[in-house]
């Protein structure tokens, strides 16, 4: 009997710890709205286009740039995303309109603050004279909030 109730109570005490854990919680998810933006120490914040970000559950992100006067959008990049740290994720760009990112994997220093997300890190790519350049950016994305 005393052998029973020893089982009883640890394989509750298991099933009460295994419910207590919390999953850890995905900072990204969402919708974000560039919001300040600094490449190479210069803001390069433009006003009249609007630059979103989309992080799904499912690890995979999706960037599209909105162009008001022209009423149009176009889906910039799309790739997967993996979170290594309390500071620290990759992006894996899988579709890109600069081809040159396809396949490539960058690293980025994140923080999150309220509904504000900050981005730090830096990119190769070949600017327009045909030469590599590499691209340190700070970027500050804005949490879009939808009614449900």
């Amino acid at each position: 009997m005393k052998q029973i109730n020893l089982t009883l109570l640890f394989s509750f005490l298991l099933t009460t710890f295994s419910f207590a854990q919390e999953k850890p919680v995905n900072p990204f998810l969402g919708i974000w709205e560039l919001g300040l933006s600094v490449y190479n120490g210069q803001n390069a914040t433009n006003p009249q286009i609007t630059q979103l970000k989309e992080y799904r559950a499912d690890s995979t992100f999706n960037a599209y740039i909105i162009v008001p006067g022209d009423r149009r959008s176009v889906q910039t990049m799309a790739g997967t995303y993996s979170i290594q740290g309390d500071s620290v994720y990759t992006e894996t760009i899988v579709k890109a309109t600069n081809t040159g990112l396809i396949g490539d994997s960058y690293t980025i220093v994140f923080y999150r603050e309220g509904d504000q997300l900050r981005l730090k890190g830096n990119v190769e790519m070949v600017n327009p004279s045909g030469n590599n350049t590499k691209v340190f950016y700070n970027e500050r994305w804005d949490r879009l909030d939808f009614p449900e």
